[in-house]
């Protein structure tokens, strides 16, 4: 028995999330809670500074690629809460330097002014940080924290040596 598929038959025309702001919310939840389910992490939730940053990308890798985000900073989260500090460098860069959005400071608790771009060693002892805990949530299986990091195996290995965790 030969199975025959067509393609293109019906085709849909799905706008790219950048003109769907008003969904970021919702997926952004949803991509949370399935996060959550893989890590068996407990539910999570997103602070509403982050949640407006989400809304203020413009998205190039359309869903996937804040399918990804999101994955990552459920991984990332020290706790039940996905901050700003659980983003991506990347992301965060490109909105304070895009100025698409203004990128809230938070106060880790002492009264300084604390940003995930402060300076070089910060942010190393950060991406550091963050790749322990990715690597710790994967068992240490280094391409599966590199999927949840949103990195190719080569750039997280080549990063881990950089910092000295090879």
């Amino acid at each position: 028995m030969k199975t025959c598929y067509r393609l293109n038959v019906f085709p849909i025309t799905v706008p790219p999330l950048r003109d769907r702001l008003e969904d970021i919310a919702e997926l952004s939840m949803h991509f949370m809670r399935l996060s959550a389910q893989r890590c068996h992490k407990e539910e999570v939730h997103i602070e509403d500074d982050v949640l407006a940053l989400l809304k203020g990308y413009s998205w190039p890798g359309n869903v996937r690629q804040l399918e990804n985000v999101v994955e990552r900073a459920v991984v990332i989260a020290d706790g039940p809460t996905i901050t700003l500090a659980d983003l991506p460098f990347d992301l965060v860069h490109e909105l304070e330097n895009g100025e698409q959005h203004p990128v809230p400071s938070r106060s880790p608790g002492n009264g300084a002014t604390y940003h995930p771009l402060l300076d070089r060693t910060e942010r190393d002892r950060q991406e550091r940080e963050l790749f322990q805990r990715a690597l710790a949530a994967a068992n240490g299986n280094k391409a599966e924290a590199a999927r949840a990091l949103g990195l190719a195996r080569s750039t997280l290995i080549s990063r881990l040596k950089k910092l000295g965790l090879s």
